[in-house]
């Protein structure tokens, strides 16, 4: 069972434990903290059981190794304070609930989304007489549930997020292994689907993506987990669409500065060496339609006939193997 939990591990990537706090620590002097020193959009802070430990809600996902180099770097009243990536969050403690409300009671309201701002349900389970824990089918419904009021039988309720000490969800990190790919622009489109990265090796290991350069994917693993995170890394790279179109030689220049922007630097890459463009992607709809745009740019640029060369290569993995060969 505990193979299995550990295969469905999600992180919640907008969220942190911050921890080894001053014990007079506040909210007030954490969000002020993070918000001056780590250029962080602070949503809401909630404290934890220990005195200097808090559950940091962020607007956006959470680059957690600069949070704890820049943790690192500036103590806070002495302090170096911890950062921990935590386990998605899908559950609330429901504090001071009335005898008088009912499991289904709590399952009805906190089910009602114009009632409560909650979601779907998945368990309701009693801890204690007065204090339940929720679980949501959706994790996305757990922080708009905490930032509004809750009453029941005229009964004020105590709503926050239900999450488990930092020990219980860091990975095991031991050893650090350099993973080589074949040209920068491989390291670029990773880094630019971080999301998709992460979510495939979970938590078997942490891809550290500061460390990681030029074509070097550098990650920390728990020993023994080294052969499936490769296994992985080949099948997330194999599950990659890829278009190759040859470009001739007197408009390469020109069609090259049509794609400039951040999103096409995402998906597209031109070789300089032998004039050809390269569409990769995820996702084979959004790769089709890039290419139709490549196309009639292509067109665009060479008004007379155009004997265009296309190479379709079915899989990333085939293509970064056919980079590694000519670089």
């Amino acid at each position: 069972m505990a193979e299995k939990d550990a295969e469905n591990l999600v992180w919640q990537e907008d969220a942190m434990i911050v921890s080894n706090g001053p014990k007079d620590m506040s909210e007030e002097m954490l969000i002020d903290f993070l918000e001056e020193n780590g250029k962080l959009e602070i949503l809401r802070v909630f404290p934890g059981r220990k005195p200097g430990t808090f559950l940091v809600y962020c607007e956006n996902d959470i680059d957690f190794e600069d949070v704890q180099r820049m943790c690192q770097n500036n103590p806070l009243k002495g302090n170096q304070l911890k950062v921990d990536r935590i386990k998605e969050i899908n559950s609330v403690q429901v504090k001071n609930v009335s005898s008088n409300v009912s499991s289904d009671s709590l399952r009805r309201y906190f089910g009602n989304s114009k009632r409560s701002s909650g979601g779907d349900i998945s368990s309701v389970l009693q801890q204690t007489s007065d204090t339940y824990i929720i679980s949501f089918k959706e994790a996305c419904v757990v922080l708009n549930v905490c930032r509004m009021p809750h009453q029941l039988e005229h009964v004020k309720l105590d709503v926050q997020p239900f999450w488990k000490p930092p020990e219980e969800n860091i990975i095991s990190k031991q050893q650090v292994h350099d993973y080589s790919l074949p040209t920068k622009f491989h390291l670029n489109f990773l880094k630019k689907h971080r999301t998709e990265v992460n979510d495939k090796l979970k938590t078997l290991g942490e891809v550290l993506w500061k460390d990681s350069k030029i074509n070097t994917l550098r990650f920390k693993y728990s020993e023994g987990n080294f052969e499936e995170i490769e296994q992985r890394l080949k099948d997330l790279l194999n599950s990659i669409t890829v278009e190759t179109i040859d470009v001739p030689d007197d408009i390469f220049e020109d069609v090259v500065g049509t794609f400039n922007n951040e999103d096409d630097r995402m998906y597209f890459y031109f070789d300089n060496r032998y004039h050809e463009a390269h569409i990769l992607g995820f996702d084979k709809s959004d790769v089709i339609k890039r290419k139709k745009r490549l196309l009639d740019n292509l067109r665009t640029e060479r008004e007379d006939d155009l004997n265009i060369h296309e190479r379709r290569i079915l899989s990333g993995l085939g293509f970064f193997e056919a980079g590694r060969r000519t670089i």
